[in-house]
């Protein structure tokens, strides 16, 4: 099993150990900074063709013996409660935010999926704008939606504002083949005091430390690219003028049946049989907010250096 060819995208070491073996591809750790990242890597149309219909609705997530996993369960299904945790992420986002009074703040969102961010922020009074690598998503946002969403990567696409006050990237940084390319462009489209509101996992969390293999982000293996931590998320984003104010672990809202769904994951036997000793079956559909501290929330400004 070889090692990465390339250097790390945080601090250019080629130094790597071995952490989490997978097939094709393995997780290996930058013994300098601890950035890990899969390798080998998808082609970018292997990645690209990933973003299909089934993505997003996939009940097993799974049909792979050795446990990869991919896509979402039911997407739409969620759509209610993802909006509660993004609601939540706008207001922490705005406590930062500084636009002119009276002014519609400029948001632009990188990897939309299907416009959920976008429609709520819309809500909070933000001017919106997506991009978006998917087809399927995209024709599924211009259906639904009259904001405008860019079909392509944002190396791709003109976006239609010279400079944006705030700009989204919620579980993409992990999906990129070429995060610094991204992160730059994000730079230069971000006004000068303009936030990068990044969400991502935390490698070394204690859940995913303690799971290691076994952890739902690590089993992702084609379309997950990059994992980050604290400090090597706050080391990247600086390279970039953009000096991170916040960051915070974060949960999301599920249903109670769903939720023993997802944890049957990574462990199929005991929440399967949870999940069938809950009774009455309508306590499947209480609500709940979990937060095992595997998500950040990662609030930076742009400097004006850059």
């Amino acid at each position: 099993m070889q090692p990465p060819r390339k250097k790390c995208i945080v601090c250019g070491s080629r130094r790597y150990s071995l952490r989490y073996p997978f097939k094709p591809g393995s997780i290996w750790r930058c013994r300098t900074c601890g950035m890990m990242m899969l390798w080998p890597r998808p082609s970018e149309d292997q990645l690209r063709s990933l973003y299909d219909a089934h993505y997003y609705k996939n009940p097993s997530q799974s049909d792979d013996p050795n446990g990869e996993l991919v896509g979402y369960m039911d997407y739409l299904r969620d759509k209610p409660l993802r909006q509660i945790d993004l609601r939540r992420v706008l207001r922490m986002v705005r406590t930062f935010l500084h636009v002119r009074s009276g002014a519609a703040p400029s948001l632009l969102e990188i990897g939309s999926g299907l416009g959920f961010l976008l429609e709520e922020a819309r809500r909070h009074g933000y001017d919106v704008e997506g991009v978006e690598i998917s087809r399927f998503a995209c024709e599924y946002m211009r259906r639904e939606y009259d904001f405008p969403v860019h079909l392509g990567d944002l190396a791709e696409v003109q976006p239609l504002r010279e400079s944006y006050d705030v700009c989204f990237m919620l579980d993409l940084i992990e999906h990129l083949l070429s995060p610094r390319k991204t992160l730059a462009r994000v730079s230069q489209l971000l006004r000068p005091g303009g936030l990068c509101v990044l969400g991502t996992m935390d490698c070394d969390s204690f859940v995913s430390r303690m799971l290691g293999k076994r952890m739902e982000d690590f089993r992702r293996i084609r379309e997950h690219m990059f994992f980050f931590n604290r400090r090597t998320i706050r080391m990247f984003l600086e390279q970039f003028g953009l000096d991170v104010l916040f960051v915070r672990s974060f949960g999301l809202t599920f249903e109670l049946g769903p939720l023993m769904d997802r944890l049957g994951l990574t462990f199929p036997g005991a929440f399967r049989r949870i999940r069938a000793l809950i009774h009455p079956s309508s306590l499947l559909g209480k609500r709940l907010y979990v937060n095992p501290g595997v998500k950040i929330l990662v609030i930076a400004r742009r400097n004006r250096r850059v």
